[in-house]
């Protein structure tokens, strides 16, 4: 071997020394490392914690080397970049080894973030799992929205092996990574009345930390933790029950900000019931709860807000009856596509639309509603024969709806009759009341 070829060996490893010893020691957001023991008896370990606009997944070591190593190097070695785990928004990153093999790790695992003191509620987020050996498999996530104001953290593993129950597995706690200041907005006291064309809505009290049933009680250990809102609601100076609350947008000061994931509510006498899920947590001062309020089905519409369908032939079973009625309403073009077969399927511009338990009206809209609802409010069959909607799923930004249908079972045709209604907005800056989770009573 020449002394030229020895030369650039001896130099390739002088490099490949010191990108290591870079690799090693710049990794940047370490920890004071944590082990957990699981249920099923793996161990679990906090590793990193990060904070910033870009976070990245995968093997550490693999992710130096390739930002390091030119790229002939890389390629020899079989290096590709990292794999970026979140881009965007200041967020926190978190890294957790799983000590077995990757198929132990159930695949219905969620990661939270919350405050070490627990209140409120929890923001849940999927897993990326990341294969570092037959038995380390690295567990990452980033949390976009998360408690900003200094403190601890708390990191919380749920693992359900069925059903809606998340039974706590592995609990890390640490040191918050920001160290910002951020401004306070001023409260309202309740209650807070805020007028809109000729509605009147009166905020009564707003709460974070419920459980799962319809009424103001905190969550037990085990629950899903919710938010909810009571409403006092009045037309033109009256009590109504025309106009209900249909979704929220939260944010605080700190710039965390989400709209609910699934809402529901009910009517308690002259006060209508809210609720949401997933809660931010309680900042500093107030935060801001911008509601959207709606007509419910019963209410009355405009001519210009209905759009009816006569004589919709009834599919069984996978049958469809394709209708592809267009028409406009409120400058938006709507587009009944079918009625669907209790598990018809049916292939759309966005997906294929899978399967249902029920038979299920299939829209879309176009520009999407997203100041606006799309309701079924009428469903009669050819002998008169009330039927109804028995719910509805939708995405907004796509202007996709899929509206089940619940009716006689001998029917042959459906009259169905639709509305395209506008919403109205009022937005409230309010401290929410913090309901404490109910401890499991000992044994």
């Amino acid at each position: 071997m020449s002394k030229r070829k020895i030369g650039l060996i001896v130099v390739a490893i002088l490099f490949v020394g010191l990108v290591l010893l870079q690799a090693l020691s710049g990794g940047g957001g370490a920890v004071a490392m944590e082990t957990v023991v699981l249920p099923n008896g793996r161990t679990l370990t906090l590793e990193k914690i990060a904070y910033g606009k870009v976070l990245e997944g995968g093997n550490p070591l693999h992710n130096r080397l390739a930002k390091l190593l030119p790229k002939w190097m890389k390629d020899k070695m079989g290096l590709k970049n990292p794999v970026k785990l979140h881009d965007g928004d200041p967020a926190v990153g978190v890294w957790l080894t799983f000590h077995g093999p990757a198929k132990e790790w159930p695949n219905n695992s969620k990661i939270a973030i919350g405050l070490d003191s627990d209140e409120g509620g929890r923001l849940e987020s999927h897993i990326r799992r990341t294969e570092l050996s037959p038995n380390e498999t690295q567990i990452a996530v980033a949390f976009p929205i998360f408690p900003r104001r200094g403190g601890k953290l708390k990191v919380t593993l749920y693992q359900s092996k069925s059903g809606w129950k998340a039974p706590k597995a592995a609990e890390f706690v640490f040191d918050s990574p920001v160290n910002e200041t951020f401004p306070v907005w001023k409260a309202e006291p309740f209650p807070v009345v805020r007028r809109t064309n000729n509605l009147e809505i009166e905020l009564t009290r707003l709460a974070f930390g419920l459980g799962n049933e319809r009424k103001f009680r905190a969550a037990k250990e085990d629950e899903r933790t919710k938010s909810g809102a009571l409403f006092k609601i009045r037309e033109d100076g009256e009590p109504t029950k025309r106009w209900i609350p249909d979704g929220v947008r939260m944010s605080d000061a700190t710039g965390n900000e989400r709209s609910q994931s699934s809402w529901g509510g009910q009517w308690q006498k002259d006060l209508y019931h809210f609720q949401w899920s997933p809660a931010l947590w309680r900042d500093t001062g107030g935060m801001r709860f911008k509601f959207e309020m709606t007509r419910n089905p019963k209410a009355g519409f405009a001519t210009n807000e209905l759009l009816v369908i006569k004589g919709v032939r009834v599919p069984t079973g996978t049958n469809v009856t394709q209708l592809n009625i267009e028409t406009n309403r409120l400058g938006h073009t709507i587009r009944i596509v079918a009625l669907l077969g209790a598990k018809g399927k049916i292939k759309t511009a966005a997906r294929m639309r899978s399967a249902s338990s029920e038979p299920e009206l299939f829209v879309e809209a176009s520009p999407p509603l997203l100041d606006k609802q799309l309701d079924l409010i009428s469903v009669v069959d050819d002998q008169g024969r009330e039927g109804r909607s028995s719910g509805a799923s939708w995405s907004r930004p796509q202007g996709t709806y899929d509206l089940s249908l619940d009716f006689h079972n001998e029917a042959k045709t459906l009259d169905l009759t639709l509305a395209v209604h506008r919403s109205h907005y009022v937005e409230f800056v309010v401290e929410p009341e913090i309901l404490k989770p109910v401890p499991k009573p000992v044994k």
